[in-house]
C-alpha cells in the first residue's frame, strides 16, 4: 500500500503491541488500520501463515472495511486478512470447537422463533439457565449466548487459545 503518511501515521505503522486509533469520521482510521495489517505481514511480523483478523459489530462496517481492503491492498496479501462480526467469528469459533463444551456433537444456532417458544415469560438468571440447558441437552444456542460460550470455550481450552492466537496473531478491534 503506497501511502503518503505523517510521522505519526509511520509510528503506528512500525508499532508492536497493543494500539488505540481514535478519530471521528474520515479521518483514516480504516486507512491506517488496512496499512498496519499490510506492513505487519511484509515485515513477516504475523509468520508465514498467519493472518490478520478485523472484527466490527456492524455488518455494514465489515462490508465497508472488505469494500476498501479489496479496493486498496495487494491481491497476494488478501487472502490474509480475514474480516467479520465479532459474533460472526465467535460463531465460527463455537460450532467448530462446542464439543469441547458439552458431550453432543454438533450445535445449531436458536432461530428467533423458537427463542420466542422456548424462552416465553423467562428473564434474568432463568433465561440464561435455560438458554444453558437448551445448549447442554439439544445443542441449540441462543445467540446472546455465543459470546459468553465462545469465551468459556477459549479459557477452558488453553491449547485452542494458542491455536487461534498463532492463526490470528494480529487482531484489529474495529469500530468498537
Amino acid at each position: 500500500m503506497a501511502l503518503q503518511l505523517c510521522d505519526q501515521r509511520r509510528r503506528l505503522l512500525g508499532t508492536d503491541g497493543n494500539i488505540l486509533v481514535r478519530g471521528g469520521a474520515g479521518s483514516g482510521k480504516t486507512t491506517i488500520a488496512l496499512a498496519k495489517a499490510c506492513a505487519d505481514l511484509t515485515a513477516g511480523k504475523l509468520g508465514t501463515t498467519g493472518k490478520a483478523l478485523f472484527l466490527s459489530f456492524a455488518r455494514a462496517t465489515v462490508v465497508r472495511v472488505a469494500e476498501q481492503a479489496t479496493a486498496t491492498i495487494p491481491r497476494e496479501q488478501m487472502s490474509r486478512i480475514e474480516i467479520n462480526t465479532y459474533h460472526g467469528f465467535a460463531w465460527t469459533v463455537l460450532k467448530s470447537h462446542a464439543y469441547l463444551l458439552s458431550a453432543r456433537q454438533g450445535v445449531s444456532l436458536l432461530l428467533p422463533a423458537q427463542a420466542r417458544d422456548r424462552l416465553a415469560g423467562l428473564d434474568g438468571d432463568a433465561r440464561k439457565a435455560r438458554q444453558r440447558q437448551l445448549f447442554d441437552d439439544e445443542g441449540l444456542v441462543a445467540f446472546d449466548l455465543v459470546p459468553s460460550l465462545t469465551t468459556e470455550l477459549l479459557q477452558s481450552s488453553p491449547v485452542l487459545a494458542r491455536a487461534y492466537g498463532g492463526a490470528y496473531p494480529l487482531i484489529i478491534v474495529y469500530e468498537f
